[in-house]
């Protein structure tokens, strides 16, 4: 079931979502008054008041919730400080009603948090969120922000049949993002970075992973390709679904990112091909890295059009305009 926080701050929707189920999957147990903000929920910590479901003040608050029957859990709860929610001093409806559901659930039922909800809705649980894919899971003991085999398992596994099962099977449907007729707004396109940054973790996982057995083993040609192979996988499909020319990438350092995948992983024209793309970003550390990796490479002619927009850009900056000049006078290595 999906739970709009937005709408979680309503009477009329909290009871909808209360009566939807039932049994051992009910994960809402209050009243009608109760919700009503009539009966009381609880104490409030700020001046021990009776705490009601409304907007209410709050002050950095202890949390602890038991948990049971975890092995990798020894304090047998998960504890942290649930901080003001709303102008600095005071919490929302959404909130008091996410803190009941995890404690009605008795993680009984898996929770989840999407990755496009803001970390200001996660109530600081951080410790106890781990990206599975486009979500992040709640559990019941602390853990990597990222669990990167299923984050592999949800995000690579497109599905393309367009029928509904109720049983679970890995992977999304990803539709229209690769549509350049179908109009999306400033705050999808906003949104939709949620989903590359998603790809792009995994892709820089597999990248971490690749660099390590390159330095540390002896591949064989084969197993290198297979390395590089994988490395590209996450990117290439993202680039297959969310086409830049339609979902743009707004982040420079996102695309320096992919770039440097596609370079080091074998793909090297789309590598430079992203690089120069960034030749007009105006940023030191851009251009400096950039610099460094045509200096490793060779990329004389690279480092020239660099060069070139940056001291337009920056007149004065006499230190550029002196390598500039001698990459053109041939020195294809000067020094930095």
């Amino acid at each position: 079931m999906v739970v709009n926080l937005s709408l979680l701050n309503t009477g009329w929707y909290i009871k909808q979502m209360r009566d939807s189920r039932s049994g051992d999957t009910k994960f809402i147990g209050l009243s009608d008054r109760q919700i009503e903000g009539k009966d009381r929920i609880g104490r409030n910590p700020v001046d021990g008041k009776p705490l009601f479901l409304r907007v209410d003040r709050w002050k950095d608050t202890p949390v602890s919730i038991p948990v049971a029957g975890d092995p990798q859990n020894s304090e047998g709860k998960v504890s942290w400080t649930l901080k003001p929610t709303l102008g600095g001093g005071g919490i929302r409806v959404q909130d008091l009603m996410i803190l009941h559901i995890i404690r009605q659930s008795n993680w009984r039922i898996p929770i989840y948090f999407a990755v496009t909800v803001s970390p200001s809705n996660r109530l600081g649980l951080e410790r106890y969120l781990q990206m599975e894919g486009l979500a992040f899971r709640l559990r019941s003991h602390r853990v990597p922000s990222v669990n990167y085999d299923k984050l592999a398992e949800n995000l690579m596994n497109v599905v393309e049949d367009t029928t509904w099962d109720k049983d679970y099977s890995p992977g999304y449907k990803y539709r229209n993002l690769d549509n350049p007729e179908v109009y999306l707004n400033p705050n999808i396109q906003k949104l939709l970075q949620n989903y590359r940054s998603a790809f792009l973790q995994l892709g820089m996982e597999e990248y971490r992973n690749f660099r390590e057995k390159q330095a540390g083993s002896v591949l064989t040609d084969d197993d290198l390709e297979r390395l590089k192979q994988q490395t590209l996988a996450p990117i290439r499909v993202m680039a297959e679904l969310m086409p830049e020319e339609v979902v743009p990438i707004n982040s420079q350092e996102m695309k320096l990112q992919i770039g440097q995948i596609y370079h080091d992983a074998g793909d090297v024209e789309n590598g430079k091909a992203i690089f120069r793309q960034l030749h007009d970003s105006g940023r030191p550390d851009i251009t400096g890295f950039l610099l460094q990796t045509y200096a490793e490479h060779g990329y004389a002619a690279e480092a020239v059009d660099l060069l070139e927009k940056w001291t337009y850009r920056f007149p004065t900056d006499t230190a550029a305009a002196n390598l500039l000049r001698r990459y053109r006078a041939g020195d294809s290595f000067p020094d930095s």
